[in-house]
């Protein structure tokens, strides 16, 4: 059913006095006497209408729908101007997952630089893409729209926030995983929330010194890899229980940040053991993947003499019949155990595609059939200098659909020098 935000109360009989609306209702959708749509005023709440005159744009209010598919914490998302027609599509996008503010502000690395007056002709356009992204969701109310002229002025809001997530792309080098759920746990009904993201060109260091001033303390778990964000004075009250071990002023004036604090693992019990914890996860890291990956040097030699290789060749090396059928048993003995989801075959060297057709091309055949007769997924991969590769080999190739590295040191003049 078409659903329209009207502006005003809701008072039975509703006359539709925006000329967008009533064009889309009866020269668009040709609604006719009887037809029926939804209808939400100022008040959020979704109500079926009837149509009673199409010449006065009339409606009656049959009854209120008790639909509701707003977030339970109020959403705001903070981006940086972008270049070009980017905070459109931001605004279309967030509008549908249920952002209930969006704001854009003069980030330290933006290229939009958009005045008084672009910024008002800007919030049109995009509070119409907020009203059609709006109804096509099904929203209970439309997000409002603030683009701020100055730094200052978005930075003076940031107060009324009880949490703030930073995007920050050296976090995220770092590690940083699902931040916008972490800060999310926790938060009561109604609870405000702001993301905040840069532009093209990202967050400068010093913007996000000031937020972290303003209220967003970026706490980080390293232990668990973890990412929190604090008020100074929930980060202050964390301090003092850090230091004096009084749970009291933390618990009992924060019980939402003691909760994610603890959640996130950030708080522990006195008896817990994190060094057994680390051990644990050290040995899972290496032992419990399903992802095998082997590697395998068939050869120590190589047909060229980079300069700049790090390898100690040794001549006339090549792996014998014996080691190829260790490795094959070996990989049998994986699958009888069902040791794998997925197998991964690479070759290295020295040049592995010397005797290619006596050492490396059978190992990986027989190697591949074992597994894929598991019904498991199985890629092979070269690193070679690619200077052997001919029509024999390419033939070979092709049956066992490996990956190539092949590095190129320039030009064809300049590579040639350094390939001897």
């Amino acid at each position: 059913m078409q659903q329209y935000f009207v502006k005003g109360s809701a008072v039975s009989p509703v006359t539709i006095e925006d000329k967008e609306t009533s064009k889309h209702m009866f020269q668009v959708m040709r609604l006719k006497e009887d037809d029926e749509v939804t209808l939400v005023f100022d008040d959020g709440i979704k109500r079926l209408a009837r149509v009673l005159d199409v010449g006065a744009h009339q409606f009656e209010l049959v009854k209120e729908l008790a639909d509701n598919v707003e977030l339970p914490i109020q959403v705001t998302i903070a981006s940086g101007f972008p270049k070009g027609d980017k905070l459109e599509f931001i605004t279309q996008k967030v509008t549908e997952l249920g952002a209930s503010q969006i704001w854009a502000f003069p980030a330290d690395w933006s290229v939009a630089k958009w005045d008084g007056k672009k910024l008002g002709k800007k919030i049109e356009k995009l509070e119409k893409i907020a009203l059609g992204a709006a109804e096509q969701s099904k929203r209970n109310l439309v997000p409002s729209i603030q683009l701020f002229e100055k730094k200052a002025d978005f930075l003076a809001q940031l107060n009324q926030f009880d949490s703030i997530v930073v995007a920050y792309e050296e976090s995220a080098k770092e590690g940083e995983t699902a931040a916008l759920l972490q800060a999310v746990t926790g938060l009561e009904k109604g609870a405000k929330l702001l993301f905040i993201f840069g532009p093209e060109g990202g967050l400068s260091p010093v913007e996000i010194e000031s937020f972290e001033a303003k209220g967003a303390v970026l706490g980080f778990n390293t232990f668990r890899n973890q990412y929190l964000a604090l008020s100074h004075e929930a980060y202050r009250a964390l301090r003092t229980f850090e230091t004096q071990g009084d749970s009291k002023e933390l618990s009992g004036r924060y019980p939402n940040i003691w909760t994610q604090l603890q959640h996130l693992g950030f708080i522990v019990e006195d008896d817990f053991d994190e060094l057994a914890l680390l051990r644990l996860s050290n040995k899972q890291a290496c032992f419990a993947s399903h992802h095998y990956h082997l590697m395998v040097y068939p050869t120590q030699d190589c047909n060229l003499c980079c300069w700049y290789c790090y390898e100690n060749h040794v001549p006339n090396t090549r792996m014998s019949a014996e080691v190829c059928d260790s490795i094959v048993a070996y990989v049998q003995n994986l699958v009888e155990q069902n040791a794998f989801d997925s197998f991964r075959l690479s070759f290295f060297g020295g040049e592995p595609l010397l005797d290619f057709e006596s050492i490396a091309y059978p190992l990986a055949q027989k190697i591949k059939q074992l597994v894929e007769d598991a019904n498991k997924p199985f890629t092979s991969f070269f690193v070679t200098n690619g200077s052997l590769i001919d029509e024999s080999i390419v033939d070979c190739l092709r049956k066992i659909n490996p990956r190539l590295q092949i590095t190129l040191d320039g030009n064809r003049d300049k590579h040639n020098q350094v390939r001897k």
